[in-house]
């Protein structure tokens, strides 16, 4: 988060706050300082990060003193050589990507400013931006407890020589805190910012906090950081009891027995009643379908039989004729002989008496077996058949 960092020794986030910082070198003046992509102003700022940074350590100001955030080079008599007059930053264009002429006129524009260069004290004036921690430590008194630090690291040391720098002491200083304001700080989208006033330092300072509808997960090591939804009595239904997890800080409900569901609002005991009466009331249908199925089957059958049993003759066994079914008795139904169109024909004669066989002389006699007598039912269609008569219709 933008104005907080870890500290070394205890791994806590704390405040951090910049301090303006000014510093003499004795260096030509070169365009290229303009460019902050250059090779020329990386290596001068890298020099001057490592000077602090051993000022800092010389002094035991490690903990407060983070790094370097910004630099800007520009000759002592002439502060903004890098910036229009509109206050906007130049922009260094390649000469491969100008025209010619236009070229041409860069490069003694850069001719002419060297020389102006080479004729003067050959001084740039480097401000940067000094990133400070609030330690425990840390109180008003820092800016000229560092200052006096570089200091001390130019006269007492061979520091600078290292660094083949030459810096003039008389020309070091370390500002205070400027006041902050709301567009310079970065809150989240669940954050907004709002201006707060240090009373150690006498600035205003822009923090974040929480919206409204949001959790401050750390408000005291850093407000406004980790913003998430609050884990209230209304969000589990049901006797829920709302947890929020450690490591990824979102919330969930712990469920009483037989409550499951986001936030415990499905009851297994209900569900378990309702699904067991479903399938007892599926099951009995079926089982009532079958039963049903069954019976008609045996019924259907019974009556076939009896069918069978009506259409076959006592006196000889005659094939069953299916598909003729004996209609129920009724008062108003009738029988009716369809008159035929064929001559009748006539009864068959009958055939004279058999004369009795000579007697044998074996004491036995041959035993005659008397033709069956023809089973005269009017309700059978074999009796019609052998009679010869027209089968009747039934008519209501």
């Amino acid at each position: 988060m933008k104005g907080y960092e870890e500290t070394d020794t205890d791994k806590t986030c704390r405040g951090t706050v910049k301090h303006p910082s000014t510093v003499t070198v004795e260096e030509k003046w070169d365009q290229s300082y303009c460019d902050k992509t250059s090779d020329l102003y990386i290596d001068l700022f890298n020099k001057m990060q490592n000077l602090f940074t051993e000022a800092a350590n010389e002094r035991e100001l490690s903990e407060e003193f983070r790094h370097l955030d910004d630099m800007d080079v520009s000759p002592t008599d002439n502060p903004g050589a890098c910036y229009s007059r509109n206050g906007e930053r130049k922009s260094l264009v390649p000469l491969s990507l100008t025209p010619r002429d236009r070229a041409k006129r860069n490069v003694a524009a850069v001719q002419v400013v060297n020389r102006e260069a080479d004729s003067s004290l050959d001084k740039l004036m480097v401000e940067t931006e000094m990133v400070m921690r609030r330690t425990d430590n840390y109180d008003s008194s820092i800016s000229s407890a560092m200052e006096d630090a570089v200091k001390y690291v130019i006269v007492n040391t061979t520091y600078d020589d290292e660094l083949n720098l030459t810096v003039n002491e008389d020309s070091i200083t370390v500002g205070e805190v400027q006041n902050e304001t709301c567009v310079e700080s970065q809150c989240k989208n669940t954050a907004e910012c709002y201006l707060k006033e240090d009373e150690a330092l006498g600035i205003m300072t822009a923090r974040c906090r929480c919206l409204k509808q949001y959790e401050d997960i750390f408000p005291f090591s850093s407000p406004g950081e980790v913003c998430v939804e609050p884990c209230t009595s209304k969000y589990c239904s049901n006797a829920g009891t709302c947890l929020r997890n450690s490591t990824f800080l979102f919330r969930y409900c712990s469920c009483n027995d037989w409550r499951v569901g986001e936030t415990c609002g499905v009851d297994m005991v209900g569900v378990l009643l309702g699904g067991g009466i479903t399938i007892g009331i599926l099951t009995i249908a079926l089982l009532t379908i079958l039963i049903t199925a069954v019976a008609a089957r045996r019924r259907r059958r019974r009556n076939e039989v009896s069918l069978e049993r009506d259409i076959a003759t006592p006196a000889t066994v005659t094939p069953q004729i299916r598909g003729i079914h004996r209609l129920p008795s009724d008062s108003q139904v009738r029988i009716e002989h369809e008159p035929s169109s064929l001559p009748r024909v006539p009864p068959p004669r009958p055939l004279p008496p058999r004369l009795p066989l000579p007697e044998r002389d074996s004491p036995e006699q041959s035993v005659r077996s008397e033709p069956l007598p023809v089973h005269r039912d009017p309700r059978s269609d074999v009796w019609f058949i052998s009679q010869n008569i027209p089968r009747p219709r039934l008519s209501l």
